[in-house]
């Protein structure tokens, strides 16, 4: 396998953003439930949160 080493100002913002979101991956950290009104159905997700931080801001 190999890796191709570039610095951040030679890459575009689009080509930055893409490596940002490809590279964060959201794990979850709880579950999230809800009871309906009449008590009968009752619902979890998992909640996740993620945050990538860098330099400038991206806006595609």
């Amino acid at each position: 396998m190999f890796f191709y080493q570039r610095k951040a100002d030679e890459l575009t913002t689009l080509e930055q953003y893409k490596i940002i979101i490809g590279s964060v991956v959201p794990r979850p950290i709880a579950w999230v439930t809800t009871l309906s009104k009449d008590r009968e159905v009752v619902n979890a997700a998992p909640y996740s949160f993620f945050n990538g931080a860098s330099l400038t801001n991206f806006h595609c």
